[in-house]
């Protein structure tokens, strides 16, 4: 069995995961496009690191950094992680075995797929697909249950459904309509259909045209009835058996609330401090992990072109336009098993 917890932005998805997978001896994939870069962690919400060791590194992969954190949590039923405090060592592990669950005073939830790329990296979801159905495989063939996280969608459909990009057929007539139409309104429609697809794409890529028209290309024949037939992940030749769930909001203004509590959090805890030290660093607006929603609106407050309280508003108001199109996308998939908050 794969699970697959997905929906809006702060809508606790994580914590629904991490208490499943105490309870079901599971370990968590993540599938969060923004978590997959090293060091974007506190504008990117990694809020389980401070119950973690290091990176436990099992292989590369194609060039990624394939491995775990091992969440220690308490073994009470609320399934909430332990209070931050400092730095818990790792037991150590052999291999790709990560530590078994359950064990003594705590459990040990192996949490994979953060911290693959660096923020100058470009990632596709083809590359995604591919870490991950390493990584379920792996579980899988240890007796584990996976369970992917995360509200990165279009990363999760790939692993779900078989969408062979350079199988998908030209659209002539829409490849017609795009011809006619500038650079900038390519980039904004490709913006529509997928921003985090639009932001893995390097500056070159961003302004050639063809590129463009063909990601477009590509966005609606995924969404389309004939990107529908499922390709399940397999162990042992057997196809596994899927289970997705879906969190999203009743009303527009518990998202919004809950979308400004979470900056204003993520802002005191240091998000400012952290963009400072990435450009400090050498990493930049153009970097594929620093087009990120967080991390755009603070480079440009110190930049001098947002006052603080706008670079959060700005802030704010993206992360909430992001939710609203990803609930849009996701309902698109009627085998997903919504839950309201």
């Amino acid at each position: 069995m794969l699970h697959v917890i997905t929906g809006q932005t702060a809508t606790g998805k994580t914590a629904h995961a991490l208490k499943l997978a105490k309870e079901i001896g599971g370990e968590l994939i993540n599938a969060d496009a923004r978590q997959l870069y090293k060091k974007l962690n506190i504008v990117t919400g990694k809020d389980l690191l401070h119950t973690s060791g290091s990176l436990q590194k099992v292989k590369e992969l194609n060039g990624f950094d394939i491995g775990y954190y091992v969440i220690k949590t308490s073994p009470t039923p609320t399934g909430h992680p332990l209070p931050e405090g400092g730095p818990i060592k790792n037991l150590p592990c052999q291999g790709s075995t990560p530590p078994e669950a359950g064990g003594g005073m705590l459990q040990q939830i192996p949490l994979w797929l953060y911290d693959i790329i660096s923020p100058n990296q470009p990632f596709s979801t083809y590359e995604y697909k591919t870490c991950a159905q390493w990584v379920i495989h792996d579980i899988t063939s240890r007796g584990k249950v996976p369970i992917m996280v995360g509200g990165s969608y279009f990363y999760i459909q790939h692993v779900l459904y078989d969408v062979i990009e350079n199988e998908i057929p030209p659209n002539d007539s829409l490849r017609k309509e795009l011809n006619n139409v500038s650079v900038e309104q390519l980039q904004n429609k490709l913006k529509e259909l997928n921003i985090d697809l639009f932001n893995t794409l390097n500056n070159s890529e961003q302004h050639n045209p063809q590129r463009l028209i063909r990601r477009i290309e590509k966005e609606m024949y995924n969404r389309s009835p004939l990107a529908r037939e499922p390709s399940r992940p397999t162990t042992g030749g057997r196809d596994v058996e899927i289970q997705i769930i879906g969190f999203q909001y009743k009303n527009k203004d518990d998202l919004q609330n809950a979308i400004t509590e979470r900056v204003e959090k993520r802002l005191q805890a240091g998000a400012i401090e952290e963009t400072k030290q990435l450009l400090s660093d050498g990493y930049g607006a153009h970097d594929p992990g620093m087009k990120t929603i967080g991390y755009t609106q603070i480079m440009q407050h110190l930049n001098n072109e947002l006052s603080y309280d706008q670079m959060k508003e700005v802030w704010i108001n993206k992360e909430v336009q992001y939710a609203k199109r990803q609930l849009t996308f996701m309902k698109k998939n009627d085998e997903i098993q919504w839950i309201s908050i």
